[in-house]
């Protein structure tokens, strides 16, 4: 429901108040969350563990510098600067895996218990996660550009095309969660990112042929298809054979794991935007997330269906 809302008051919002006030509009919400936790999220027993501080600077400093210099890369012109950060980035993320390797020696608790990648199905599901947050964090600032500024369509009209995918998510989600308890995951991840790859593709011709604008809708809605059939099996099937006491570090694990395809791939997305014309590269950015997908494609190959076991 809030994924059909969002766009939809989004769009209005925009259009009737400016930018600013797609921020402002979360507010209320926020302190209703705050409200209703304080009111019902009862008291439960908790266990302190120490946060290993390298490991959680190092990772701030991995990721920021990946995401800066993917950024600013097409803004600086891609020069020896860029390169140098980018390097510290992938250098930062290696000792950062040292750090969780080490950190029970050196008398902390990991972050990233290395341990949880030993299940093949965490390790698919988490790589299944990270193309899923790529996508949906970036698949909307092209169409709404293209929508917006290619086609001239007002942004209240522009979430009115979008709404379809998630009205056809609504109603096929609680189809595919009870699928996920029943159905081999290799066939339920394979079958949706398949959707996805094609409702994509299809996207990507709509706007190449510089059809209606309202023709988009189409290939959108089949996203909403692709992602039902992902998004609740790809958790249920990560974490389903994770053992109690590591069960809240996979947790958080995987939901990291999402946030960072999420800003990885607003950032990628963004620097292709910067490059080249600003038409082509708009819509030929879909092909990046199309990318991401095809990674996610393999690693639900890798699912074991472990639901008989």
């Amino acid at each position: 429901v809030a994924a059909l809302a969002g766009p939809l008051a989004g769009g209005f919002l925009v259009g009737h108040f400016g930018w600013q006030a797609a921020f402002w509009a979360h507010v209320p919400f926020v302190v209703l969350a705050i409200v209703f936790a304080l009111l019902w999220v009862p008291e439960l027993p908790a266990t302190a563990q120490s946060i290993d501080a390298p490991s959680a600077i190092v990772s701030l400093i991995a990721l920021a510098a990946i995401v800066f210099g993917i950024q600013q890369g097409p803004v600086l012109g891609w020069g020896w600067t860029i390169w140098l950060i980018l390097l510290a980035g992938v250098a930062a993320s290696v000792w950062f895996i040292r750090l969780q390797a080490t950190a029970q020696a050196r008398g902390s608790s990991p972050l990233v218990p290395l341990a949880l990648f030993s299940d093949c199905n965490y390790l698919a599901g988490s790589v299944g996660i990270i193309a899923m947050g790529f996508m949906a964090a970036a698949v909307m600032l092209p169409i709404m550009l293209w929508l917006q500024t290619m086609q001239g369509v007002p942004a209240g009209e522009a979430g009115i095309i979008v709404a379809p995918m998630a009205l056809v998510s609504l109603l096929i989600s609680p189809l595919a969660g009870i699928m996920a308890d029943h159905v081999n995951p290799r066939i339920l991840g394979v079958m949706g990112f398949s959707i996805l790859i094609f409702s994509l593709l299809a996207a990507w011709w709509v706007m190449q042929v510089d059809a209606l604008p309202w023709v988009l809708g189409l290939p959108i809605a089949g996203l909403g298809v692709g992602q039902s059939f992902i998004w609740g099996s790809n958790a249920a099937t990560t974490l389903r054979d994770i053992s109690p006491e590591l069960m809240g570090a996979a947790s958080g694990v995987y939901n990291t794991s999402r946030q960072v395809g999420s800003v990885v791939g607003v950032a990628l997305v963004s620097a292709v935007m910067q490059t080249g014309s600003p038409e082509a590269a708009i819509i030929n950015s879909l092909l990046v997330i199309v990318a991401a997908l095809v990674v996610g494609l393999v690693s639900a190959l890798g699912f074991r269906d472990t639901l008989q076991a």
